[in-house]
């Protein structure tokens, strides 16, 4: 398909770059959607260059705007992923791949959007609830033996 006037709003998991211009690839309501953006649409500016990093690496930083992917983080790196974007913060919780499947075939299929958001971050709201802390392994902080009895002659 030949992208029309709509904008590619959502990150990129591929890009071909050719003469003609660029095929790119990305999720969308949980299917893959690829779209050929031609120079002319590109020189309009339907396609702009974006940065990506963990959310290890972001702590400290902010920028206008953060693209956070729900699936896997845990609530220790949701708050500093969820709170680097000073205007906007958007965060994509993929339905299919956060709800349980028992969830899934007790419901159904979401009716509308408003219930696939709402089941989403129930979903989510439940994964990160099961977060724990991270705990250091160490042998410092292990109960010191008892002394040797002392040796009588």
């Amino acid at each position: 398909m030949i992208a029309s006037s709509v904008r590619v709003r959502a990150a990129a998991l591929a890009l071909l770059v050719s003469e003609f211009g660029v095929g790119t690839w990305w999720m969308q309501d949980d299917a893959y959607v690829s779209a050929w953006l031609t120079p002319e649409q590109i020189a309009g500016g339907a396609l702009s260059l974006g940065y990506a990093m963990t959310i290890a690496a972001s702590q400290g930083m902010t920028c206008s705007t953060s693209l956070k992917y729900g699936h896997g983080a845990n609530a220790f790196a949701a708050y500093p992923g969820l709170t680097r974007g000073k205007k906007e913060t958007h965060l994509w919780l993929p339905l299919a791949v956060i709800e349980s499947e028992e969830t899934q075939a007790r419901l159904g299929a979401a009716g509308t959007e408003r219930e696939r958001l709402e089941r989403a971050v129930d979903a989510y709201a439940r994964f990160l609830g099961q977060s724990r802390p991270d705990s250091m392994v160490s042998d410092l902080f292990h109960e010191p033996p008892a002394p040797a009895p002392a040796c009588r002659s």
